[in-house]
């Protein structure tokens, strides 16, 4: 039997990030023909089986390092494996470091999970995301001619969250003016644009707020790409209703991949759409915060080390959004916007040979 990760949110509040599932049906596309079940990543140390379940170990690890080795009826291949840097050290006892050393090497998504293990005296390589293969059942033989989805973009209140004392007033003022000077091409976004960034006047007026955080958005994307891109995009969020089934949200998130399969071309901050869209060959770019922005960019050193050569880059700094690791065009349109890095492939070719070794040795 194997069993299929998944990370359905209890107890995590309201909200999710559907990009677990995108995660989950990575797996789930080399399992076809098998007998599977659920195994749910927050309680690895909990799952219980007659018989041994073999489990392909991608993705997100993990709120609750405590239920971490797992089960000894779980066979696993450690993969794609990111640790999320805050839990190092509850992670790293020495049961879980015996236990990984049993299954060494480690696949690492990322750079800094790889250097975390080794730190422990585990061997590890980046391996990439399990994502970079959603081509295998998402790619379509046909031309990009959807639309255009704009998924999360990345944004910080005025630009840059580190302002303060006069110079946070006087961005205020500037937000009042973006809002005036823009309000034609907003009142076209204010239905559309999702909002993620921080309340500006939400105790005065919702409506106000969503506005005039709209305004500061177009303002900055506006410089770089066309209105042609960001007045016609579908914008959508990775976060949605933690309240729905696993049928649901599995349902979902193959959707948004059929979705992003089509697209013109997408612009996001969140890995688990960029790498599926190089997957099935979508043109994309990844926005991210800029790196002075430690608050912000703790939660994406490492995940980005290693992927110059494979995804095309922008970073939002000082308020504006700049080129990182390949010069765009000043302004991106539809016609001019940038083809997908191939770096990709080398990972994608190997993790299929990996995750199709382990099933095959696991009949």
């Amino acid at each position: 039997m194997y069993g299929i990760l998944i990370r359905e949110g209890v107890g995590r509040g309201a909200w999710k990030n559907i990009g677990d599932y995108v995660q989950s049906i990575a797996q789930k596309q080399f399992l076809k023909d098998k007998e599977t079940c659920f195994v749910e990543i927050e309680k690895l140390s909990e799952f219980k089986s007659e018989e041994p379940v073999n489990v392909i170990m991608n993705g997100w690890f993990m709120w609750h390092p405590e239920m971490f080795p797992p089960s000894p009826c779980i066979n696993p291949l450690f993969i794609s494996f990111h640790l999320t840097p805050s839990k190092e050290k509850d992670f790293f006892t020495p049961e879980t470091i015996a236990y990984l050393k049993k299954y060494e090497p480690i696949g690492a998504r990322d750079v800094r999970t790889a250097n975390m293990m080794k730190a422990h005296g585990i061997d590890s390589y980046f391996s990439g995301c399990l994502t970079m293969t959603l081509g295998l059942d998402y790619k379509q033989d046909k031309e990009h001619d959807g639309d255009i989805f704009i998924v999360d973009p990345y944004m910080e209140l005025f630009g840059d969250s580190d302002v303060h004392g006069l110079k946070r007033v006087w961005k205020y003022l500037g937000l009042v003016w973006h809002a005036i000077k823009y309000f034609r091409k907003v009142w076209k976004l204010k239905d559309k644009y999702i909002n993620t960034t921080s309340s500006v006047f939400g105790r005065i007026s919702l409506k106000l707020d969503e506005f005039i955080c709209t305004a500061d958005y177009y303002h900055i994307y506006s410089k770089r790409f066309s209105d042609e891109i960001l007045l016609n995009a579908k914008y959508i969020s990775a976060i949605v209703d933690n309240y729905m089934s696993n049928d649901e949200k599995f349902a979902l998130a193959d959707s948004n991949l059929r979705d992003y399969a089509n697209a013109k071309c997408v612009i996001t901050s969140r890995l688990h759409v960029s790498f599926p869209c190089l997957a099935v060959g979508t043109k994309n770019i990844f926005v991210i915060p800029s790196e002075k922005s430690e608050g912000e960019m703790k939660n994406y050193t490492g995940r980005v080390g290693e992927l110059n050569d494979t995804v095309t880059i922008m970073e939002l700094r000082d308020g504006k959004l700049q080129d990182k690791g390949t010069t765009l065009p000043e302004k991106i349109t539809l016609a001019n916007f940038p083809e997908n890095k191939v770096g990709y492939r080398k990972y994608f070719d190997q993790l299929i040979k990996t995750v199709e070794k382990f099933i095959s040795n696991n009949k």
